[in-house]
């Protein structure tokens, strides 16, 4: 390679907005960043400075500097400042590929109100990285990548074509040292070998110095030292931006290598893969939020939209935007101090009340336009595919009787079973009232991406569903339970065996807990060399009882109750002599007509630096299918590795992300795991598959772990990391056959993430809307199974719909969507940007179009209200 002859130097900031501080300390600090910067951008006319490429610092500045936001849009408008292309920086992977794309939507939006966005996707210190990000950058026209981990033995050069799986690409430089490799430009021998070392792995003769790091301000005197350096090193030293790299090494035509797919290695730095269970209720919080959003709020806000009235835009967004910032890595990755996890948590509680309140005034105006003379629910079905399983509500039972059942519109009648008695605040605005709910719960069914409303009756009545119910029965020490689907028999040691009745296939020994030690940090699980896991199945007391039994479902209720070791001893070379009692609860819930079992785990933690499994062995597995944004991922089965391999920054991890499922398959077998809000499993090369629950650590970092030698941050304590807290996760077993089963397991997947939601309605149509629908129906209906739904939504000029779908597979299939209740005047192919538009011919109330190999399709309804 010849000698680097030139470098272009981009001076940055990388500024996350909480991490070893709080966000108002941080605050502070960055306003008297950006002062400064605003400071030597009219000083020093060459000047150039790059705001970390997300736009939530603009917010975060103006609400102390408001005075100041007509500078910021000069200077952004005119290239000085360089902003976007995210709102927040996110983690890729514990966050869906919906807010992937709302992240960018909002974040280029906002650059562009300011006058200018950067289209570089900057991505410099995000815990590696989704195989489908390219296809995302290039729906928003970015045609790069700027990133630092994830990469593994390939590409051996800084720039590289990288590839998502449906030949999108994007060229991609490797940071080789680090995004902060020129953070003062005072020392030159430094920056000659840091020039030199560039330079053994450039493409061209042009490297990138990085002026800044994490919350570092400009040097004052940047520009003299330029001319200095550049004279001193005999090189071309010019301030520039990302975009100036690019293409100045784009110009001299090298020979990239392609690299397709994730990238998910710790060889030239740090992955930091177990952010990935860090602080677990952070996770499910957001998975809760996310699904309100994406799966209920937005969707029913979109078909009142249709029918004409306001979308809640503003509500939404507020939701997103508090969403967006807990999305940022070192947030919702659970990596920093207890104070901003704290904070954390009551974003996400914001959040949900918005959108809840969102929910249930849009439910609200959609009953307007449904036959509901009397007490009905509404029940709502979020997927493309019929529903069939358990709802629940609260229905006032204030001076009457809780209903006994209720009946559809062809006069099905179905058992209503009652729950807890909760109050409830209503009619608050006219004179508030403080009533009495009951919790009540019943089987229905309801037709793909639709409704169905159920009608209430205090009488009996025979039931006249005439599906096949769940039976139970004790035998022997256990309980065994089946539907049309499966036969579960859970043993006395809390284990269990599930047989498919479809395919004939058995799997035995599921569901043992697995606890170990854990001496690691937020971001690495770090076990004792000579402390092997403890079992539920063979250290604890477990009894076995039926919690309920109706026939449309059954539970088995597992109570356990296990001495473990409270904690680490203090030289945290083994686990403490003294035991600690833990009681964990199990769930565990076989409905009819449902091909899936369902699980709900429940503690109070007690035991502190520790790591909770669920340990689900399928002999032979060879390899997982994790479900992944936009997509599936396959990974082979890894071991765990205490050190690094000769040359690698971080030894290769054994836990991988997954985002609503992962399966474990051996060619003819597979039994998948979908989950709400875990994100964390491993696959060993015996088959066993473990899904990580919890862990509990107490530092954010530390320097004594052979699996990552040094520190990734501060060596702060972080008490509240133990999850000393009650805690409940819920997940759900899926067998399948692997000959071509996935796309039924991603099916049942989603339904139990986001599963049909139930509202009891008691208004009426005193003031009904035309049109009135049916007691029944689909909105739309999308063919074929195979493709999915991420989002429907109002576009972002306000004129029209957006309904965007994903081919997760590398088949090539035909689609259709069908509009049974009203058509659309228009519809088109749009890009993720909502820039670009392609007309679609609509016939017969349905569109057509090709869906190519994971491929992502945007699709605008063009609507006349």
């Amino acid at each position: 390679m010849p000698k680097a002859q030139e470098a272009v130097v981009v001076a940055h900031t990388h500024w996350d907005r909480e991490w070893y501080l709080p966000f108002e300390r941080f605050r502070g600090l960055l306003v008297e960043l950006v002062d400064r910067v605003l400071q030597m951008i009219e000083a020093h006319p060459g000047f150039i400075f790059l705001l970390d490429g997300q736009t939530a610092v603009l917010d975060d500045y103006l609400d102390i500097r408001p005075e100041l936001r007509a500078d910021l849009q000069r200077y952004i408008a005119n290239g000085r400042l360089i902003v976007g292309p995210w709102y927040t920086q996110p983690d890729e992977f514990l966050v869906s590929e919906e807010a992937l794309v709302r992240n960018l939507l909002y974040g280029l939006r906002k650059a562009e109100e300011f006058g200018r966005a950067m289209r570089e996707g900057y991505v410099p210190d995000l815990f590696g990285h989704q195989a489908q990000l390219p296809q995302i950058f290039q729906g928003f026209d970015i045609k790069s990548a700027f990133l630092m981990r994830g990469v593994g033995e390939k590409p051996i050069k800084s720039e590289f074509w990288w590839e998502s799986p449906d030949g999108s690409r994007v060229w991609t430089h490797r940071f080789p040292a680090e995004y902060g490799n020129a953070p003062s430009l005072q020392d030159p021998n430094r920056l000659a070998e840091l020039t030199k070392q560039l330079g053994k792995v450039a493409t061209t003769t042009t490297v990138l110095w990085m002026h800044g790091n994490d919350h570092t301000a400009p040097e004052r005197d940047v520009m003299r030292r330029l001319k200095e350096l550049s004279k001193k090193l005999n090189i071309d030293l010019r301030m520039g931006t990302l975009y100036d790299y690019r293409r100045r090494v784009m110009d001299k035509s090298p020979r990239l290598e392609s690299v397709r797919g994730e990238l998910r290695e710790g060889r030239h730095a740090f992955l930091l893969s177990n952010v990935l269970s860090a602080r677990v209720y952070l996770k499910q919080a957001n998975d809760r939020v996310q699904a309100l959003i994406e799966r209920y709020a937005e969707p029913i806000s979109s078909w009142n939209r249709w029918l004409g009235n306001s979308y809640p835009n503003s509500y939404l967004e507020a939701a997103w935007r508090l969403l967006m910032q807990n999305h940022a890595h070192d947030s919702i990755g659970g990596c920093s101090i207890d104070p901003v996890h704290r904070e954390v948590e009551v974003r996400f509680a914001r959040a949900r009340q918005i959108a809840e309140e969102v929910l249930n005034r849009q439910v609200k105006a959609l009953s307007r336009h449904l036959d509901c003379s009397d007490d009905c629910i509404l029940v709502y079905n979020p997927h493309p595919w019929p529903w069939r399983g358990r709802v629940e509500t609260l229905v006032p039972v204030a001076g009457k009787e809780i209903p006994a059942t209720v009946q559809d519109e062809q006069e099905r009648v179905r058992p209503l079973y009652p729950g807890e008695t909760i109050l409830q605040s209503v009619n608050v605005l006219e004179g508030v009232r403080h009533l009495p709910f009951a919790r009540v719960s019943f089987f229905a069914e309801v037709p793909p991406l639709g409704y169905r409303t159920y009608f209430l009756s205090s009488s009996g009545g025979e039931e006249t569903d005439s599906q096949e119910g769940v039976r139970l029965e004790r035998r022997g020490d256990g309980i065994r339970m089946e539907n049309e689907f499966l036969e579960v028999y859970v043993a006395a040691n809390g284990t269990l065996d599930l047989h498919d009745r479809r395919t004939g296939h058995q799997y035995s020994g599921l569901l043992a807990l697995e606890n170990e030690a854990d001496r690691g940090d937020e971001y690495t699980f770090m076990p004792l060399e000579e402390s092997p896991p403890l079992r539920s199945d063979k250290n604890a007391k477990i009894h076995l009882e039926t919690a309920e039994n109706n026939g449309d479902w059954a539970t088995v209720l597992l109570r356990l109750e296990w001495e473990l070791p409270e904690a680490l001893t203090p030289d945290r070379k083994d686990r403490s002599p003294k035991k600690v009692l833990q009681p964990i609860t199990v769930h565990i819930t076989l409905q009819k007509s449902v091909p899936r079992l369902d699980v709900e785990v429940s503690l109070t933690n007690r035991i502190r630096d520790h790591r909770l499994r669920v340990r689900l062995p399928l002999p032979g597995g060879n390899r997982s299918v994790a479900d992944t944004a936009f997509g599936l991922v396959e990974r082979p089965p890894r071991e765990f590795v205490a050190t690094p391999p000769p040359g690698w920054r971080e030894a290769p991890s054994s836990d991988h992300p997954l985002q609503r499922f992962v399966a474990v398959e051996d060619g003819e077998r597979g039994l998948a795991v979908a989950t709400q809000g875990l994100h964390e499993y491993s696959l060993d090369p015996t088959g066993v598959l473990r899904l990580t629950l919890v862990r509990s650590i107490e530092w954010l970092s530390r320097n004594d772990l052979s699996v990552r030698p040094g520190h990734a941050g501060p060596p702060y304590r972080t008490p509240d990391a133990q999850c000393l807290r009650p805690l409940s996760f819920a997940f759900s077993l899926i067998p399948y056959d692997a000959q071509g089963g996935r796309n039924g397991v991603r099916r049942e997947a989603l339904r139990f993430h986001a599963p049909a939601r139930a509202w009891h309605l008691d208004d009426g149509p005193s003031e009904a809307t035309e049109p009135l629908f049916p007691s029944s129906a689909s909105w739309l209906k999308v063919e074929p199974e195979i493709l999915m739904i991420s989002t429907l939504k109002q576009s972002e000029d306000g004129r029209g719909l957006i309904l965007r779908l994903y081919n997760p597979s590398s088949k090539h299939v035909k689609a259709r969507v069908r509009f049974p209740l009203f058509e659309p005047e228009t519809v088109h192919l749009a890009s993720l940007d909502e820039k670009t538009y392609e007309p679609l011919n609509l016939h017969n109330s349905a569109v057509e179009f090709e869906a190519e190999p994971w491929r992502i399709i945007t699709l605008r309804l063009g609507i006349d209200q």
